[in-house]
């Protein structure tokens, strides 16, 4: 298995009712295609706790600035000024998009979310990076009656906890498993799998929907391997897994952690091959330095569309890199 692979997943839509005080349905959609940003979408309205006037929009971004997540939440912060730029050079359009660091806290993402409603008088939250401050901020945000723009994994938000104003863009913790994990079964005759995983709620819960899709492939399981979250460390876990001889090991991990996880698998020189179950490798290298590593993510720079293609060098000419997989969360 010597070919560099990027397994592209299926991105669910949180299912949302039509419970929303004050509103009507084609306002509410018009606002949601406002904010969808990197897909160039155009539409806006007088929306949400802020006092926006049509053709203006002003955005609340919560992402993490600092901490394990901090490349990602740049990452984020740089598509969405790109978006920002689109929009503001369409006619009539006036974007004005704020920042604030979660700090990968559910507590400060609250915080940050009642400040830019209450007091920034934003007209939509957008927030990414961390399944629980997502959640957090989703809470925030419905008992405000103020749309929430969100891309982060976490089953609650499309399940039990599902709010009417939040739309979430990326998948359970299932969409990378059925992505990547029957395709290499049925293509590549991978026979064997472990895993590391990150020791929270998120990787706990894809730990647990890994093992249901590997009993329905008939595939051998070799168990999972937690590692601290923030880890810089992941020799006791990368040692554990070489030890039970699997074809693959995949890797449930963001940000810095899975960018040390996977660089120390290619020191030490596995045996196995590396699969990063979340996350585009553009976060990491460029594609041609991957050789022999598999990676599930939602999105992937070198998707050869002409409205993907512009963004990418609208990005690059931005910020003088190709957008990694967060970039598609705004």
């Amino acid at each position: 298995m010597q070919r560099t692979q990027l397994l592209l997943g299926s991105i669910p839509m949180a299912d949302q009712n039509d419970g929303m005080s004050g509103w009507n349905r084609r306002g509410y959609i018009k606002a949601a295609g406002a904010s969808a940003l990197t897909a160039g979408i155009a539409g806006c309205s007088a929306i949400g706790g802020g006092g926006g006037t049509s053709g203006s929009l002003k955005i609340g971004q919560i992402t993490p600035l600092s901490g394990p997540f901090v490349q990602a939440g740049e990452n984020v912060v740089n598509a969405a000024k790109v978006a920002q730029k689109q929009l503001n050079e369409a006619d009539g359009f006036d974007v004005e998009l704020l920042s604030a660091d979660s700090q990968t806290d559910p507590a400060v993402g609250q915080k940050e979310a009642r400040k830019m409603i209450q007091q920034d008088d934003v007209d939509l939250v957008s927030s990414t990076g961390s399944g629980s401050v997502a959640l957090s901020v989703s809470k925030v945000c419905a008992n405000n009656e103020v749309l929430n723009i969100t891309a982060a994994s976490q089953d609650p938000m499309t399940g039990e906890e599902c709010q009417p104003f939040t739309f979430n863009l990326t998948g359970r913790t299932d969409t990378m498993g059925n992505a990547s994990l029957p395709w290499l079964v049925e293509n590549e005759g991978v026979e064997s799998f472990a895993f590391i995983s990150s020791d929270y709620g998120w990787g706990h819960a894809a730990w647990a929907s890994y093992q249901e899709i590997l009993e329905d492939l008939d595939a051998e399981n070799k168990g999972n391997f937690y590692a601290p979250f923030g880890a810089t460390d992941f020799s006791n876990q990368i040692q554990k897994a070489q030890e039970q001889d699997p074809d693959v090991v995949g890797i449930t991990a963001w940000g810095t952690d899975v960018v040390q996880c996977v660089n120390q698998m290619k020191e030490f020189g596995v045996d196995y091959t590396p699969l990063i179950m979340w996350t585009s490798i553009s976060i990491m290298r460029p594609i041609e330095e991957m050789e022999g590593v598999y990676a599930s993510g939602e999105y992937y720079w070198g998707v050869d569309t002409e409205a993907n293609q512009e963004f990418v060098s609208q990005f690059e000419d931005m910020h003088g890199y190709k957008p990694p997989v967060e970039s598609y969360n705004e």
